[in-house]
């Protein structure tokens, strides 16, 4: 799971040194892994949009803090969860968990306080 968070925040930097969201697949080849490592693309756009933070719960379904007007407080943020519906890795279903927040950058799910 740290290594997904490594992953995730790697990708959150590129993304917002963008005005276009980044091809997720050119920037998971230039990683150079150890040979007992794996990356893997688990999201990318359009399921999460400006993505600021990303804590797994205890189904390992990861809840993205999005905020649209990042660092500006123009547009509210709100929290989405991904969801692998077909059980390929892939998490291709967002819902809408919480939103009309003001500046948030972080979140922690029930798992992360364990």
């Amino acid at each position: 799971m740290k290594a997904m968070r490594s992953v995730f925040a790697a990708w959150l930097a590129c993304a917002a040194a963008t005005a276009q969201p980044p091809d997720a697949k050119a920037i998971l080849s230039s990683f150079e892994l150890h040979p007992e490592f794996k990356i893997e693309l688990v999201a990318a756009e359009p399921q999460v949009f400006s993505p600021v933070e990303v804590e797994f719960d205890e189904r390992g379904r990861p809840f993205v803090m999005e905020m649209l007007g990042y660092p500006f407080p123009n547009d509210p943020g709100r929290v989405v969860v991904l969801d692998d519906k077909d059980g390929d890795g892939y998490h291709e279903t967002r819902t809408v968990f919480a939103e009309g927040f003001a500046m948030a950058n972080s979140l922690l799910t029930r798992a992360a306080r364990a």
